[in-house]
């Protein structure tokens, strides 16, 4: 095996109980933000392989903690098509728009969950504090990880 290959298998391995662990210790944020800006940042790069895990994630961390199933992933389209343009050109402030990429990451999750619990006529998910904690933690995690990726 590649050394990149057992990396990567690690990372997923180490991501796999992570999620298990935010569903036993409700402090432990589900990184749904964190996935969904490192897609929009690197969805126009080559690799696309990566990006085809990071979907499989959201699936994943979907499941777990009670989001309709490939929400983020329509969440994430609608963001792309129709804000990712303008907000990777409009702000130059790095810090701020890896936060608005975290945001929007739950944002628009939540409002495709909305919808659908229009349509299935179930009990709406309501944007609490703890996902205000979620979005903070998280735009810390991408702000140290993602720090110099932004141009």
């Amino acid at each position: 095996m590649k050394n990149s290959s057992r990396l990567s298998l690690r990372f997923m391995v180490f991501m796999f109980f992570y999620q298990i662990f935010t569903t036993l210790f409700v402090f432990l944020p589900p990184l749904l933000g964190v996935i969904f800006c490192a897609i929009a940042l690197n969805i126009d790069k080559d690799n696309k392989n990566n990006i085809y895990l990071a979907f499989v994630y959201l699936a994943f961390v979907e499941s777990l903690h009670n989001f309709y199933v490939f929400s983020s992933i329509f969440g994430f389209f609608i963001f792309y098509y129709n804000f990712a343009t303008w907000l990777k050109t409009s702000f130059k402030f790095q810090y701020l728009l890896l936060v608005l990429l975290v945001f929007c990451g739950y944002f628009f999750t939540l409002l495709v969950n909305v919808f659908l619990s229009y349509v299935f006529n179930e009990p709406f998910i309501t944007f609490s504090v703890i996902y205000l904690y979620y979005i903070l933690v998280e735009s810390l995690i991408c702000i140290i990880f993602f720090k110099g990726y932004v141009v």
